[in-house]
């Protein structure tokens, strides 16, 4: 999907007025042991955490996860009190005619749907499972798993994203061969068509690779939903990481999702400027 500077502009006018619909509003943290205790009010659409390693971005993120369903975190000693509060706009809530949903619902008690990726970790989960696989396991996994239909977003998008005109984007969903304690039970294997070659995850660059993985990810995140997104910036070019911000931004527009996204990238802090909540930290 090729954005126009005016839909660009459009976009973050309606972050910074307020206007985008989405669930996540309030973020409540008590007794984590690297966090402490955190109180955070997140504005509508997709809020920024800014920071150096070690502050706590990785760990908001994944106790936020963590009670969503969407990811098992192993805690040492008593697992921290985690309540996320705003609004259900998901299943039928999203019916035309519904009345104004109320603000401080337990999302996590609503089933709310959540989805957090770790870009560079997804990319070498993805590398791993393809160098464990034999060619002859590969083939006979692919042939048994239907390819991803088209999805004109998450295929534009990438275009739009790495400057490159692919002739086609898919990617499955293979069982995991002899997981490990904690590992979900399937990976994704990406494919890229260009100039008339298809290609894998193992002769991607790991720019192509994390925009797979995050884009494809997106694609399957349902309306309404709570996404948490940590260095999604990861190998992507500086100009790619601004027009991935772009999509991730039109995209949470257009399905009502609330995005958290964690980075150290310049070039989507710089996003600040274009008026996205962003909470800056800094090591005390």
């Amino acid at each position: 999907m090729v954005l126009r500077e005016a839909e660009i502009r459009e976009g973050y006018r309606q972050l910074a007025e307020g206007k985008a619909q989405s669930p996540l509003r309030r973020v409540h943290i008590d007794g984590h042991a690297h966090l402490g205790t955190v109180l955070a009010d997140m504005a509508p659409g997709v809020t920024l955490l800014c920071g150096v390693s070690g502050v706590g971005k990785t760990q908001f993120l994944k106790a936020m996860a963590h009670e969503l369903g969407t990811l098992s975190v192993a805690y040492e000693g008593q697992a921290p009190s985690v309540r996320l509060t705003g609004r259900v706009l998901h299943g039928s809530s999203t019916k035309k005619g519904a009345p104004p949903p109320p603000d401080n619902v337990d999302l996590a008690r609503a089933k709310t749907p959540g989805l957090y990726i770790d870009t560079a970790r997804e990319c070498f989960d993805v590398l791993t499972q393809v160098r464990r696989t034999s060619d002859e396991e590969l083939e006979a996994l692919r042939a048994s798993a239907a390819k991803s239909p088209p999805h004109d977003w998450a295929e534009g998008a990438l275009r739009y994203v790495l400057s490159r005109q692919y002739d086609a984007i898919s990617y499955q969903e293979l069982d995991r061969q002899n997981p490990e304690v904690g590992e979900p039970r399937t990976w994704f294997y990406h494919e890229l068509t260009y100039k008339g070659t298809a290609y894998g995850p193992d002769k991607m660059s790991l720019g192509e690779l994390a925009a797979c993985v995050m884009l494809q990810a997106l694609r399957r995140a349902g309306r309404g939903s709570i996404v948490l997104l940590d260095e999604p910036e990861n190998f992507l070019s500086p100009r790619a990481r601004q027009r991935l911000l772009h999509q991730i931004v039109a995209w949470s527009l257009k399905q009502k999702l609330s995005v958290v996204v964690a980075t150290h990238s310049p070039e989507i802090a710089a996003a600040d400027s274009a008026h996205i909540p962003t909470y800056h930290s800094t090591r005390p």
